[in-house]
C-alpha cells in the first residue's frame, strides 16, 4: 500500500507540472485579450461588411476635400452642382444629440474607414437621392451609441451640397448576411444604420447585426438635370 501510495503522489507531482503551467498559459491569454481589449476598442468586430467583400481601396483616406453645407439650404439642388465621392473621400459628417453620435463619413466600407469613422456601402445611396443609404462603423467607437436607440431619435448628416435630418422608424437585429435587410431600389429615402450585435467588448466576430433604419424629414431633393454634351 506504501508503494502504491508513493507512485500516486508522484504521479500526481508529474500531472502538476502539467496542469499549471497551461493553467497559467490560459489565464496569460484572457488577461493579454483584457488589455488588447483597451488598447484597441474595436478588434473584435474588425470587418463589418454585410453584403460581400469591399472592393480594394487605398491606403490613405481623404478627408482634406470636405466642407460642410453651410448656410440655409434650398429644397432641392441640381445634381449637375454635386460632385459625387471617391473611394475613401469623406463627404459628410453624422451627428445625434440624442445618440451622442460625431462622426465624419466616408464613401466605401474598408476597415480603413472603420477605423476612422463611419463608411457608406458603395452598393447603396447618397443623402438627397430619394433611396436606401447604409452607412457602418464598430459598435465600441462611431456607432456606440446605436446601442441606446430608440423610434424618434433624430440623426443629421451634413454633406456638401445639403443638411439633412432623419428619424428613427425601426430598429432590427438581423443575420449579417441577411440580404432582404435592405431594400436598395427603394423609391423612398432611408438612411440605415448597422453595427455588429450584440454590443460585447470581447465578443468575437458577431454572427448578428443591429440595423437602425431612419426616415428622412427634413433636408433637399436632388434633381437630375440633363446635360447636353
Amino acid at each position: 500500500m506504501a508503494v502504491n501510495k508513493s507512485k500516486a503522489r508522484k504521479i500526481k507531482r508529474r500531472l502538476a507540472y502539467i496542469y499549471f503551467p497551461l493553467l497559467f498559459a490560459v489565464a496569460g491569454i484572457l488577461v493579454a485579450r483584457l488589455i488588447f481589449a483597451a488598447a484597441v476598442p474595436n478588434y473584435q468586430d474588425y470587418h463589418l461588411i454585410a453584403f460581400g467583400a469591399p472592393p480594394a481601396f487605398a491606403e490613405q483616406l481623404d478627408q482634406k476635400s470636405f466642407v460642410a453645407f453651410e448656410g440655409k439650404q434650398g429644397d432641392t439642388v441640381n445634381n449637375v452642382k454635386i460632385a459625387l465621392p471617391t473611394f475613401n473621400q469623406q463627404y459628410a459628417e453624422i451627428q445625434s444629440t440624442d445618440l451622442g453620435m460625431d462622426a465624419p463619413v466616408f464613401w466605401g466600407d474598408s476597415d480603413l474607414i472603420l477605423r476612422t469613422g463611419a463608411g457608406t456601402y458603395t452598393g447603396s445611396s447618397l443623402p438627397g437621392y430619394g433611396s436606401s443609404i447604409l452607412m457602418s462603423a464598430h459598435n465600441t467607437t462611431y456607432f456606440k451609441g446605436l446601442e441606446n436607440a430608440k423610434e424618434g431619435d433624430k440623426i443629421t448628416v451634413t454633406t456638401t451640397y445639403g443638411i439633412f435630418t432623419y428619424q428613427v422608424s425601426k430598429i432590427a437585429v438581423l443575420d449579417a448576411d441577411d440580404a432582404s435587410a435592405v431594400d436598395y431600389f427603394s423609391d423612398k429615402e432611408q438612411l440605415v444604420l448597422y453595427t455588429c450585435y450584440p454590443f460585447q467588448p470581447l465578443a468575437s466576430v458577431s454572427a448578428q447585426r443591429l440595423f437602425v433604419y431612419c426616415d428622412k424629414v427634413a433636408g433637399p431633393t436632388v434633381i437630375n438635370v440633363e446635360v447636353d454634351l
